[in-house]
């Protein structure tokens, strides 16, 4: 989860200019994007790694029907 400002809505402080960015917890983000890529769906970004709070997850998105972003990610 990120705010308004990282995930770069212009639109700070007025709810109803801000997108809404669906993010689904799978047990392998990378695995379930190269699952979709294979299908057809269209990949915004990754599969990516990273660590936080000394922990590492992996990371990324890809595109609804309409082409809204929908985040995965995992804590593996």
């Amino acid at each position: 989860i990120a705010d308004a400002k990282e995930m770069g809505c212009k639109a700070q402080g007025r709810r109803r200019h801000n997108p809404v960015v669906l993010q689904v917890r799978v047990p392998d983000a990378a695995a379930f994007l190269r699952r979709l890529k294979r299908k057809g769906c269209k990949l915004v970004f990754g599969p990516s790694r990273d660590t936080f709070l000394g922990k590492s997850y992996g990371y990324g998105s890809f595109a609804d029907l309409e082409g809204n972003p929908i985040w995965v990610v995992d804590l593996a």
